[in-house]
């Protein structure tokens, strides 16, 4: 019985020692509750009043944000129309340029000024170029070579002996029309195309008309040239400058610049033969060419792009990457393979977003094409896909496939992906179950040039 007593006594000392302890935590955790302090397991539940002030700290510090953001955007706004109405004026101001030389003037009136839409950078440029021809270009658009030789003169009395009594500024202007009949918008070939010849008023010696010298050289006095330098094109301007002598170069402006040169010279000789059977001269005489005699370029409705902003336009077009459109769920822009391809619908709504204007509200299918190539042809050079596009296109049939099966074909413009770095974030949630079984696009190569 002692045993059992003893027993009994132990078993109640643990259990009241065990019960002092519960009680003891309890405390413990009710005080650190009271004092803020979280225990580990013991969730904090902060108070009404907490709760409200955390709350209007938040929605303060919203408003203070959007503040912010809204006088950023007011500042950016009032920028750009500083900026814009000061490119106004020098747009106006390079308008009123004048030139000595009539038929640069001629051709600035009637074939440069209606461009109303030239960025401002390509049209100082383009005064850059013809201010130089205008004071440099009265010099034979090819030499003599052999007017000191008596008995090498005969030899010189054909094709050459024709061309040699043709001035650089003529030629230059003839090839410059020549080429706005083959690529009608691409103001960046217009500047390659008057300056493709302005080394042959480099310098004095015969040797600097010589084929293989004068487009160097060419290159070396638009290196002088400080707008024409300037241009984000500049690179391609002088590779085609100096490619456009050699034959089956695939350079992009190279080839229509050699073709346009190559029309210029068969009219300037028609021209002169024409000229010297109408009045029986053994030898031709150039005479002076005018812009109606280079004959007539097609009037082309151009539109007006000064308001665009690249930045704008690639933030706006984001949004339809990926996106549903309409009832049946067409997408109308698709990242795929590190190209997001649009449909050109696409961008014309992105247009119409961003300068929804009258005249570009109520434009037809000609003037929509026309707002659609503009925009296109004002992005940073290399943000247009041209790998994926025949020649000086900017739009192109392509097939859709799903795994190995092709499922359309449809026109689109691709643009790199990386230029939607900032956004591409949330293309890959937009993507609906049919656009994920897209897993390739590819050109086709059986439809011609647009």
């Amino acid at each position: 019985m002692l045993y059992v007593g003893i027993l009994i006594i132990i078993c109640v000392v643990i259990i009241e020692y065990w019960l002092y302890q519960i009680v003891r935590a309890n405390k413990n955790k009710q005080s650190a509750i009271s004092s803020g302090i979280r225990e580990i397991g013991v969730p904090y539940m902060p108070s009404q009043n907490e709760e409200n002030e955390r709350m209007d700290t938040a929605v303060a510090e919203a408003r203070a944000f959007s503040a912010r953001e809204k006088l950023i955007r007011e500042e950016k706004e009032a920028r750009v129309k500083i900026l814009r109405s000061e490119a106004r004026a020098e747009l106006i101001a390079l308008s009123k340029t004048v030139f000595n030389n009539r038929e640069i003037t001629d051709f600035f009136t009637n074939c440069i000024l209606p461009l109303q839409s030239l960025r401002l950078d390509h049209f100082r440029a383009l005064v850059e170029v013809l201010k130089y021809l205008d004071v440099n270009g009265n010099v034979p658009s090819v030499v003599d070579m052999y007017k000191n030789d008596p008995d090498q003169k005969k030899k010189f009395k054909g094709t050459y002996g024709m061309l040699s009594q043709v001035t650089l500024i003529t030629h230059t202007l003839n090839s410059a029309c020549e080429y706005m009949r083959i690529e009608k918008f691409a103001v960046i070939g217009v500047i390659a195309m008057l300056c493709h010849d302005i080394g042959k008023s480099m310098s004095k010696s015969d040797m600097c008309y010589e084929t293989d010298m004068h487009p160097s050289k060419s290159v070396m006095i638009m290196r002088g040239m400080k707008h024409v330098k300037a241009l984000l094109e500049f690179e391609m301007i002088e590779n085609a400058v100096r490619l456009h002598h050699i034959e089956h170069q695939e350079d992009y402006f190279a080839r229509p610049i050699r073709e346009a040169d190559g029309r210029a010279r068969a009219r300037e000789i028609d021209e002169i033969r024409a000229l010297s059977a109408e009045k029986n001269m053994p030898e031709p005489t150039v005479k002076k060419i005018s812009l109606v005699d280079r004959g007539p370029v097609e009037s082309i409705f151009v539109p007006n792009m000064l308001w665009f902003s690249r930045d704008e336009f690639v933030a706006e077009i984001a949004k339809c990457v990926n996106t549903r459109i309409g009832e049946e769920g067409f997408w109308s822009g698709i990242d795929v393979g590190g190209y997001c391809y649009f449909k050109p619908e696409a961008i014309w709504t992105t247009i119409e977003k961003i300068h929804p204007t009258g005249e570009i509200l109520t434009a037809g299918p000609d003037t929509r094409e026309m707002y659609i190539k503009g925009a296109i042809s004002n992005l940073n050079v290399g943000d247009l896909a041209s790998e994926l596009l025949p020649e000086a296109a900017y739009r192109h049939w392509f097939d859709i496939y799903a795994g190995e099966v092709k499922k359309l074909s449809l026109v689109l413009i691709p643009l790199r992906s990386d230029i939607f770095n900032d956004y591409r974030g949330t293309f890959r949630g937009r993507k609906s179950l049919p656009m994920k079984q897209i897993t390739e696009i590819k050109p086709q190569k059986k439809h011609k040039l647009w």
